[in-house]
């Protein structure tokens, strides 16, 4: 009985995500040419229900940017965009909405999303970490990669104030709505990250 509960459950709570799919796909159809990073930003809200969030761009050499985020401290978000003088790569490590951007030259294998559901846990922690979600009041840390032609061009992050455990029906639509967000800046990615790089 409490299996076909939970398939119920996962049924319903796919049958939501999916109508706000839809509508988060409308978002970013309609989406002005000159500012599609806010409308991404917008759409992934609307879709997740997160309180927080974040879009992320990487560049072909690792660097990472911030060029929209909502219900986050300027500071927090400083941290998450590469300092001068560190290794990009070093970078991403450190930090748990990164990670899911980091695709090695040669490395061919599916992307795949970083879903921490207490930062507590996370093997990876550190006290620096912690101290900075602690301080920012975050608990639960999501992300899911942005790709475009074989490449990773950045990702979007979801951020929760409780531990978050994503649901199967909420990693699938996510996934999906990431695959739609990459294909709108796909394109135009080259210019947005040379435009963002470097305001720290």
């Amino acid at each position: 009985m409490a299996v076909l509960s939970a398939l119920v459950d996962d049924v319903t709570q796919r049958a939501t995500l999916m109508a706000l799919l839809a509508a988060a796909r409308e978002m970013l159809t309609a989406a002005p040419a000159a500012d599609p990073v806010s409308a991404i930003g917008r759409a992934l809200l609307a879709v997740t229900g997160a309180p927080r969030a974040a879009v992320l761009f990487r560049s072909p050499t690792g660097f990472v940017t911030c060029p929209w985020f909502h219900n986050l401290s300027d500071a927090y978000v400083q941290g998450l965009r590469t300092p001068d003088g560190v290794n990009p790569w070093m970078h991403i490590m450190r930090h748990p909405e990164l990670r899911c951007m980091d695709l090695p030259k040669g490395r061919t294998s599916t992307l795949e999303p970083a879903l921490v559901r207490d930062v507590r846990e996370w093997p990876s922690a550190t006290a620096h970490l912690l101290d900075r979600t602690q301080r920012e009041g975050l608990c639960s840390i999501c992300s899911w990669p942005l790709s475009r032609a074989g490449r990773v061009i950045g990702a979007v992050a979801c951020y929760y104030d409780e531990p978050h455990v994503c649901s199967a029906p909420e990693q699938e639509v996510v996934r999906e709505f990431a695959l739609h967000a990459s294909a709108l800046i796909g394109h135009r990615i080259a210019a947005l990250v040379l435009n963002t790089t470097g305001a720290k």
